[in-house]
């Protein structure tokens, strides 16, 4: 018995402690409701509000988010209306308001739900879905806000993009494509196209980027791609980016986990040859596959692209690769007695090595690995040529 009294001391003094951040919230929004063009009333209040973000009642509780984004947005309205006015505000200020009435706003749709009762306090059933039925407080008002700002994403991704501020660039352009393609902006927005969905998709992933975020990064720059989006270099950054997160696996030898990220990526993209281009590259550096492995992936990126300059070159290597086994396997053997065994592989590793040369004549790892084989082959003068 003692026990059980102790425990319903301990609910009863975590009561007010609950209670409390619920009167917060009820307080802060009625400060909200009259502080409308007082920046520094709706600043002081979404402080306020930060502990009912964590508290496990008020975060339940859809007038905390509603109260945390109306006080943001109305925190950017009076920053757009400044510099509507001519007036110095700093592009990061207004970024943080925007995306901080998003963040706010979008997580308290979800919560925006009350239960409909009979008279004898049972709840309504809908008749069709067979669950009770609700009615929404606040979520029109949600909804229209954020409507009414979605060009403003855009703005502020620009601007935060040519400040160098790459996290609120990125949240920027994600909030816009987000709203255009949710359901309760359909209809009541202008489809974008996808050419436009597509150069905002590559400059949020070159924000992850340079935030060193290279999932999203790939998620960005792939989701352009798709999109049919061919500017800088879209391509070469989706395989960039996925290499940083496949590299992340080889550096911890966890050949399979990089296998497997690279896998994925082609089952989504089936014929992008800097993919299999890849793989080959992660199959070499696992001694279970070798380049025995990554030689089919290598020629089948360059079946995808034949002016793939990295499958050109690689491939290319597995020619020379097979040669230099032969010439460590007969240390004994001069070069007249070496060449007639090595000569076919060496041929073939010379009409790929040189269509990447043709293609790329400033790496000087082709370079270099050119010369090599004109220089095994007794083709002195075009060893010469290259160096």
């Amino acid at each position: 018995m003692k026990k059980v009294i102790m425990l319903f001391a301990a609910a009863m003094m975590l009561a007010p402690a609950a209670n409390a951040q619920l009167k917060l919230v009820e307080d802060v929004a009625k400060q909200v409701a009259g502080a409308s063009g007082k920046p520094e009333l709706l600043q002081a209040a979404v402080d306020q509000l930060q502990p009912a973000f964590t508290n496990d009642e008020s975060k339940a509780n859809v007038l905390t988010w509603y109260t945390a984004g109306k006080a943001s947005f109305e925190l950017y309205d009076y920053y757009l209306g400044q510099q509507m006015l001519k007036k110095e505000v700093a592009p990061g200020d207004m970024a943080k308001s925007l995306l901080a009435g998003y963040k706010y706003y979008t997580a308290a749709l979800p919560l925006d739900t009350v239960l409909q009762t009979n008279k004898d306090g049972s709840y309504k059933i809908d008749n069709k879905t067979g669950k009770p039925k609700f009615k929404v407080k606040y979520s029109n008002e949600i909804q229209s806000t954020i409507i009414a700002h979605v060009n403003d994403f855009l703005k502020a991704g620009n601007a935060c993009l040519s400040a160098s501020d790459w996290a609120n660039a990125k949240a920027a352009y994600a909030a816009f494509c987000e709203v255009q393609q949710s359901p309760f902006a359909q209809g009541k927005l202008m489809p974008q196209p996808d050419s436009t969905i597509a150069e905002i998709r590559f400059f949020e992933g070159y924000c992850a980027d340079n935030l060193k975020d290279y999932e999203a990064a790939f998620k960005g720059y792939q989701t352009a791609k798709k999109l049919g989006y061919t500017k800088n270099q879209c391509a070469a950054r989706v395989t960039a980016a996925l290499g940083q997160i496949a590299q992340a696996a080889v550096d911890s030898k966890d050949y399979n986990k990089a296998l497997q990220v690279v896998n994925d990526a082609i089952a989504g993209d089936p014929s992008d040859a800097n993919l299999y281009d890849l793989r080959g590259r992660i199959a070499e550096m696992d001694s279970t596959k070798g380049m025995a492995v990554a030689v089919a992936d290598y020629q089948k990126a360059i079946e995808l692209d034949p002016s793939n300059v990295d499958a050109l070159y690689n491939y290319g290597r597995s020619f020379s690769s097979k040669a230099a086994k032969v010439i460590d396997a007969n240390p004994n053997m001069v070069d007249s007695q070496l060449r007639p065994l090595v000569k076919p592989d060496l041929d073939k590793a010379v009409e790929y090595m040189q269509k990447a040369y043709d293609l790329d004549n400033t790496r000087t790892d082709i370079k270099s690995m050119l010369s090599r084989i004109y220089y095994m082959l007794g083709e002195q003068a075009k060893a010469d040529a290259l160096k």
